[in-house]
């Protein structure tokens, strides 16, 4: 059944004639007094509660204590640890650090004066960083530098230090760890570095040969979870928790908490003067005794309680306190209420009073359990209950809602961090350097190689500001890469890019050369741009060494060309004459030539002679080839007659050699060609196979129609082929096909391939070579256009 407060008023209405007003009114005062006693009992038990959740809080972080200096015993008594080398020591610590959440920061001190410390918890890093101190013993005397790195190990920035330079040797754990041979526990103080309050553990280290004291090791412990703990705790609206030690020291509370470095707040120093007052009147028994006190401060009741938690180094006090007004809010209204309505309904007043309180008192009882079962187990609230009064169904529904919507996005959130945070870490990996900026606004990120090349700190508060758009420009300008600047690209929203001289960029003599680019991000009238710069100083080298090679290589191509043309032209002309008188001699112009020994050796001197001819001439093509001065006659021609004049010359070669000469050609195909070139070419391919095919029986010249207005001249023979992995080499001069010993007496010299090559793609064709589906033998193509390219 549902019921509003409109409808019970009206029942309560309808009865106000039936009950008599003392009843009420007894009825009344008797409310009053059990709803008083009921207040004080919840504040009570409210007290517990919380002095039980820190007291639980507490335990787990002295339990912490105990691990802490058993580490740290086992710090200063390790062998494997070189405290001689700060680096390793530094590396150390940082991975301890980050493998153990049990403490916030480690550190050693040596009896030199150096000092290494590694801290979580420091006002100058970022979550995810590390803060470390470190002071070195130099010849000139004590340095100290501080700076964050990442999880990564990699410095992140130097931060900056105006301070003086940290002494180790003159902080109180220092002296007390000297004196002691075993982990000393301190006192607690407010941290050098961070100012927040917590105690440190330290212990000597000796020297495992000489026995001497090297300095001292120790770990920090931050009460900062304490105070985030009873800060988080729902006592009541106004209700606090605290712990302090026996003198009124405050460890934990619920303010922020500050001091100067090595002294902790005092309790009488709060704004709060309620928790210094409950502080004072309770009477602090021995431990595990709980002392409870009820007082006025400022016309306000207040209940407390106070308890002792002892441990290795000393005591410890849990407090927490409220006002009872806390408690009798709900009570009060009802009080009121009931008071009214009663005087008006009389004695069915009273007996609706009774019914609504018990009807409130169970539904505040249910909300109370699952109030704590939330707190204790699931981290979620409890179901509604769909009946009763539609405003606590509306309460606790909209509570349900709620809490699932803020876990969802806590989720949500979560997750968008964790990928955030690995292209994040992604982006600070990569060699170049990466950086968002806007133009005379605020640099808004870069990674550790940009802010290095820069000259930036990549603090956040830097900006890309005019300064360091000139500078830029000037780099670039000085390098010579663009002629455009960064500052012109920034006003008309373009891409920009540019060669920066680290010379000019950082006013040293360098030669780095960088390369930047940068691109607005879209859309563009965000205002937002990324960049990217990266050391190409290692490119821009290889560039010019290989402009410098291929300048010099050409210069000698060009040297033997003309070596080898000049020597060609030399050459021929004594040859020339030496052909003419043999000619002569051979046909006895002048009369007999004698002994018939003499003819022999005349047709030998001719033969030589012709051979030696094709060889000049050949070079003398090589030396046009590679030129360019070669060039084409084109005619209309017949490709069969161009052919068939080509193998003439060489059918006495093949029958010499054992080679079955076989042409499978049309009657006539008119091609536009160069007739003296290609006979050249085609001549070459058959010349070769002459010479080099072993072992061959069989030599075809075949043509056959391409595609594309084009024809395919294919010259094959059986022989012992060419390997495949050397069709690439016999296509460059003077590269012989075979390498084999009885084959090295041939003639020629390796360039009959090449320059068919050269003048088969002069007549915009191409020439392959193929092995034939038999593994046997040697198949060229040459594929040529009916119309010649030149």
């Amino acid at each position: 059944m549902r019921l509003t407060t409109v409808a019970l008023k009206h029942v309560i209405l309808a009865g106000v004639a039936l009950i008599e007003v003392v009843t009420a009114a007894a009825f009344l005062l008797a409310f009053h007094f059990y709803a008083t006693q009921s207040a004080q009992q919840h504040a009570r038990s409210s007290m517990h509660w919380a002095l039980t959740a820190v007291e639980q809080e507490l335990s787990l972080f002295l339990g912490k204590v105990e691990t802490v200096a058993d580490l740290t015993l086992g710090l200063s008594q390790s062998e494997i640890l070189d405290f001689a080398d700060s680096d390793r020591i530094e590396r150390y610590f940082f991975d301890a650090l980050l493998a153990s959440p049990r403490f916030t920061g480690i550190y050693f001190a040596g009896t030199d004066g150096s000092f290494v410390f590694v801290t979580r918890e420091a006002p100058q890093i970022a979550d995810g960083e590390v803060f470390i101190r470190r002071v070195s013993v130099q010849d000139s005397g004590r340095a100290q530098k501080l700076y964050a790195r990442g999880a990564d190990f990699r410095t992140k920035r130097t931060i900056p230090d105006d301070g003086p330079i940290f002494d180790g040797r003159t902080r109180p754990w220092y002296a007390a760890a000297i004196e002691n041979n075993r982990a000393h526990w301190s006192e607690p103080y407010v941290f050098y570095t961070s100012g927040q309050p917590g105690i440190t553990v330290s212990s000597r280290v000796l020297d495992p040969r000489t026995g001497d004291v090297l300095g001292v090791v120790g770990l920090d412990l931050s009460f900062q979870r304490l105070s985030q703990f009873v800060q988080g705790l729902e006592i009541s609206d106004n209700g606090k928790a605290f712990i302090a030690d026996r003198s009124g020291r405050l460890i934990a509370f619920p303010l922020e908490l500050s001091g100067e470095p090595g002294n902790l707040p005092a309790i009488s120093q709060l704004a709060d003067s309620v928790a210094a007052e409950a502080f004072r009147l309770a009477n602090i028994g021995e431990s595990g005794v709980e002392a409870a006190v009820t007082f006025d401060h400022g016309g306000t009741e207040y209940v407390a309680a106070l308890n002792v938690l002892s441990w290795e180094n000393g005591e410890w006090v849990v407090g927490a306190y409220a006002p009872t007004t806390d408690f009798l809010n709900w009570f009060g209204d009802v009080q009121v209420a009931t008071f009214w309505l009663t005087m008006i309904l009389m004695a069915a007043g009273m007996l609706g009073g009774l019914a609504l309180w018990r009807t409130v008192q169970t539904r505040l009882a249910r909300i109370q359990a699952g109030a704590e079962e939330m707190i204790r187990n699931t981290g979620q609230p409890f179901d509604y209950e769909p009946s009763g009064f539609l405003e606590l169904q509306t309460t606790e529904r909209a509570l349900t809602v709620m809490a699932d919507a803020v876990v969802e996005r806590e989720e949500a959130l979560q997750a968008l961090n964790e990928k955030l945070a690995e292209v994040m870490r992604a982006v600070d990996r990569m060699p170049i350097g990466i950086g968002v900026f806007t133009p005379d606004g605020p640099i808004r990120y870069v990674n550790a190689v940009a802010a290095a090349i820069l000259g930036l700190h990549g603090d956040g508060v830097e900006k890309f500001d005019a300064n360091l758009i000139g500078r830029l420009d000037a780099c670039a300008a000085a390098s010579g890469g663009t002629n455009a600047t960064l500052s012109a690209a920034l006003e008309n929203q373009t891409n920009w890019e540019g060669e920066l001289s680290a010379a000019t960029l950082h006013g040293r003599d360098e030669t780095t050369i960088y390369r930047m680019i940068a691109v607005p991000l879209p859309p563009k009238s965000s205002g937002k741009w990324v960049f990217a710069v990266e050391d190409v100083t290692v490119q821009k080298g290889m560039e010019r060494d290989l402009i410098s090679a291929l300048e010099t290589a050409t210069e000698a191509s060009q040297a033997k060309s003309m070596f080898l043309a000049n020597m060609s032209h030399e050459l021929r002309t004594p040859l020339n004459s030496v052909l003419g008188y043999g000619d002569m001699m051979r046909n006895e112009i002048f009369g007999p030539v004698g002994d018939p020994h003499y003819a022999e050796y005349i047709e030998n001197i001719l033969t030589s002679g012709h051979t030696l001819l094709d060889i000049l001439s050949n070079l003398l093509d090589l030396t046009a080839v590679e030129t360019g001065r070669m060039t084409l006659k084109a005619e209309r021609e017949d490709l069969t007659d161009i052919i068939g004049e080509a193998v003439r010359p060489h059918r006495a070669a093949c029958q010499s050699a054992g080679l079955a000469l076989a042409l499978d050609l049309p009657d006539a195909l008119p091609v536009e060609a160069d007739a003296t070139k290609l006979r050249q070419a085609i001549g070459n391919l058959v010349q070769n196979a002459a010479r080099y095919a072993r072992g061959a029986t069989q030599l075809s010249v075949s043509v056959t129609d391409a595609p594309g207005r084009r024809v395919r001249i294919v010259v094959e023979d059986d022989g012992i082929g060419i390997p495949p992995d050397r069709f690439e080499r016999v296509l460059q001069p003077f590269r012989r096909s075979v390498e084999n010993s009885h084959l090295a007496a041939s003639d020629g010299v390796g360039l009959g391939l090449p320059i068919a090559k050269a003048i088969v793609e002069l007549h915009g064709g191409t020439m392959t070579l193929e092995r034939p589906d038999d593994g046997k033998g040697l198949r060229i193509v040459l594929i040529l256009p009916i119309c010649a390219a030149g």
